[in-house]
């Protein structure tokens, strides 16, 4: 009999774990790892565990994050690099637009080697003309420039830059825009020599593989009367955020796979292959995309305000903006 009683309990043992297994596997936790209180006007760049800061009320503050230890980062300071609008870190260069005000951007490009993250080293400046840019990218040994017209591309060659020195150089267009209005580009971004950009009219896709001769752009298709908020591309599906709905296509086809609502929405990355995360009021929702005909929602993960921007570190690590906060997590 004591034996009999026993069985049963570790039987109904198993059942529970069991139970409990099914019941947390949708369920993603975070833990806040580091907090940091920031002004409101300050914007970021960033890639994997590096990330620079701009201040755009103050163009004396940059500072450059280095996350390598989520829950202790490094934070470097420079008084000395000025004027800064738009930037961009990754690979051990650091690119940063400049201008002599605060209402233009002249076109001047500095560079700057951050192997050593506590003392940049200006490699050279670009003056790339008469023209205003909204977004830098680098990609494949090019830069990519987003303007009012289109979007540039200069291939850059690093043995032609010396400290001090101010190279002219005339960028290519890549594509220019066909509506006259301004692009109102969200994002740019690269996957195996694909160029997306997110408008807010649609999301156009280029084969840049070689940028002197791109193929045409192709337009993904949106429902009349929506915006496009965000985009992300992961494990090749193309995630599609629309004012309330979210789209996935296969990458880079651009075959329609499925939809999902996702009630309100205005940023969203890729925490992995399967797994989307997305901002909403004052909260994080995660979205498995494995079956991208049919995504489903984990669960909601509250915050302490809305989060404008997200960087994903690695597949367990994040940085998010949350109104006067930077904070990290981790997800357990």
């Amino acid at each position: 009999m004591k034996t009999i009683i026993q069985f049963s309990i570790s039987i109904a043992m198993v059942i529970f774990l069991f139970a409990s297994c099914k019941k947390d596997e949708g369920n993603i936790k975070l833990s806040e790892k580091y907090s940091e209180r920031i002004t409101q006007k300050e914007v970021f760049y960033g890639f994997k565990d590096l990330m620079l800061s701009i201040d755009v009320d103050d163009q004396l503050r940059v500072r450059i994050y280095d996350f390598t230890n989520i829950e202790s980062p490094i934070i470097h300071y420079f008084q000395d690099i000025k004027d800064v609008f738009i930037g961009q870190i990754k690979n051990d260069r650091m690119f940063l637009l400049v201008a002599p005000s605060r209402t233009t951007v002249d076109g001047h490009l500095k560079i700057y080697d951050v192997s050593n993250l506590a003392a940049p080293n200006l490699l050279g400046e670009l003056d790339l003309g008469d023209r205003s840019f909204e977004h830098v990218e680098y990609y494949e040994g090019n830069l990519y420039f987003v303007g009012s017209t289109g979007v540039f591309y200069y291939p850059l060659d690093e043995s032609q830059l010396e400290a001090g020195q101010v190279l002219t150089v005339e960028p290519e267009l890549l594509m220019s825009y066909e509506l006259s209005f301004s692009p109102d580009v969200e994002q740019m971004f690269f996957s195996e020599n694909k160029l997306v950009l997110v408008r807010r009219v649609g999301l156009w896709i280029a084969d840049v593989s070689n940028p002197t001769a791109p193929d045409s752009l192709a337009m993904v298709p949106i429902r009349e009367h929506f915006t496009t908020l965000a985009a992300t591309l992961t494990n090749n599906k193309l995630c599609v955020l629309e004012d309330r709905d979210m789209f996935i296509y296969e990458f880079p086809s651009l075959e329609f796979k499925g939809e999902i609502d996702t009630e309100v929405s205005s940023t969203m990355t890729a925490l992995d292959d399967n797994t989307l995360m997305m901002t909403s009021v004052n909260k994080l929702k995660f979205m498995d995309i494995s079956n991208p005909s049919k995504p489903k929602y984990l669960n909601d993960v509250s915050t302490g305000g809305v989060s404008n921007y997200l960087q994903v570190i690695d597949e367990t690590t994040f940085i998010s903006r949350e109104l006067n906060y930077l904070k990290t997590y981790s997800v357990d």
